[in-house]
């Protein structure tokens, strides 16, 4: 039965490799198999009641390794921040590389024959493309929904150029134009379909491969940190691409006429097996988009549901700035004079930030409008396990409504009395929302 079984899977065509090939093609099959589990059960945040905690214990093993064997002298966490760059994320992308080659050695010794490498190409290849295509497909629906690169907020349009990151300048240029934003992602959807079906995944590959061209320059040049994973997605597509390399060379560079693909397929002989795989096919591909979807679409509703309209809601600059009765100027050097802060209605609970230098934490905010006073209280969700500063668990301000568009909050935060006035930031009438578009152009509208 297993030799029949085995028979039924043989491949039409794949030469023997050479030995050295085999080295290199056992080093491959082992590196992105660990990277393509890697993904699914760490990166795939459709099965997140999973991925969650595999993802923890990650990220909990990158810093062991790196803190216990590798003896890193600075300090650093396996915990999530939302950065898919950390210390531990590299540490991690060692030790499969590792792995793979430890892997490879002893697979080359203990088994020298090459009569099931054409086999194991083409599984290999079915596996980077699945999992490419389901990657990117998340990329791309966030896109089309616009929950990636959403419209820039009152605080980022309202913050000086210069003090914006590098990765905030970017994330401020994208939203800025959803035109742009759905044409990205749907490149990227278009891509990660057409990787679904043998026939197009040259064509799938292509597309996806001058996407992530784009991309990994934007991450690398912006200091995003996606560059591990952007880096291995543009890796598939050139994986992907390899087999048809010469047949793209003679059209491309050498204007000659390509042979067709003549590349080893699974050939499954039994009806029964044919069948099965279609239908298992069917039913992954269906599981997992609308796993990958509906979480997506679900957060596009909560963030275009229509919050109920309050006098706070919105984002405040801050005008004026006393510290224990003394006025804090705005300049270049102060880093701890508020800049803004931001009332935010949401899941039937207000959130409040203020901004200095950098973000201040979360905190819940309950509004007794018959003391004219604001509670706040250290949001413990948004942080984990992360405990607030002293004195600074719960802040209470007494506030004056000026009038409708200013504000005043006097209050203690920590051991310091502070004094803030603060005025509404409007932004409909800003020219970087407002200027629009345009056919004919005189002269360049650069300012």
């Amino acid at each position: 039965m297993t030799g029949a079984l085995e028979r039924s899977l043989e491949p039409t065509s794949g030469p023997p490799l050479r030995r050295w090939r085999g080295v290199v093609f056992r080093l491959g099959v082992s590196y992105w198999g660990l990277i393509c589990l890697y993904i699914v059960v760490v990166n795939t945040s459709a099965f997140d009641w999973f991925t969650a905690p595999v993802s923890r214990a990650v990220g909990a093993f990158g810093e062991w390794i790196g803190k216990t064997l590798l003896a890193i002298p600075y300090e650093f966490s396996g915990d999530y921040t939302g950065s898919g760059d950390r210390t531990s994320d590299w540490v991690v992308l060692l030790c499969m590389a590792a792995i793979a080659l430890l892997a490879t050695v002893a697979w080359s010794l203990l088994d020298r024959r090459s009569t099931r490498d054409p086999w194991l190409r083409e599984v290999i290849r079915i596996l980077v493309r699945y999992t490419l295509a389901f990657s990117m497909l998340g990329y791309g629906v966030l896109k089309l929904f616009r929950v990636q690169f959403s419209p820039p907020l009152p605080g980022q349009l309202i913050e000086r150029v210069g003090d914006a990151s590098p990765m905030g300048l970017l994330w401020t240029f994208m939203g800025v134009s959803p035109a742009y934003v759905v044409f990205a992602g749907a490149a990227e959807t278009l891509g990660a379909v057409l990787l679904l079906f043998r026939r197009t995944t040259m064509l799938g590959a292509l597309v996806l491969a001058g996407v992530m061209t784009n991309v990994v320059m934007l991450n690398f040049c912006y200091d995003v940190p996606v560059k591990i994973m952007s880096a291995h997605y543009l890796a598939m597509c050139l994986f992907l691409l390899l087999p048809d390399l010469r047949r793209l060379a003679n059209v491309i560079v050498l204007d000659g006429i390509a042979q067709p693909a003549a590349r080893g397929e699974l050939v499954l002989r039994a009806r029964w097996m044919r069948v099965t795989r279609r239908v298992v096919k069917c039913g992954v591909i269906g599981v997992v988009a609308i796993a990958t979807v509906q979480p997506i679409a679900s957060r596009y509703s909560m963030m275009t549901a229509e919050q109920p309209r309050t006098w706070y809601g919105g984002t405040w600059a801050v005008t004026s700035f006393h510290r224990d009765g003394q006025e804090v100027p705005a300049n270049l050097t102060e880093t701890t004079r508020w800049k803004r802060v931001r009332f935010q209605p949401q899941g039937g609970k207000v959130l409040f930030r203020w901004v200095d230098s950098s973000y201040g934490d979360l905190y819940d905010a309950a509004i007794d409008e018959h003391a004219r006073v604001i509670t706040l209280t250290f949001d413990d969700k948004d942080h984990g396990t992360r405990r607030p500063q002293p004195g600074l668990g719960v802040i209470v301000f007494t506030y004056v409504r000026i009038d409708d568009n200013h504000l005043q909050l006097e209050g203690k935060v920590g051991l310091v009395r502070l004094s803030v006035q603060l005025e509404r930031v409007e932004t409909s009438n800003m020219l970087l929302l407002a200027r629009g578009f345009h056919w004919i152009n005189e002269q360049p509208f650069n300012r």
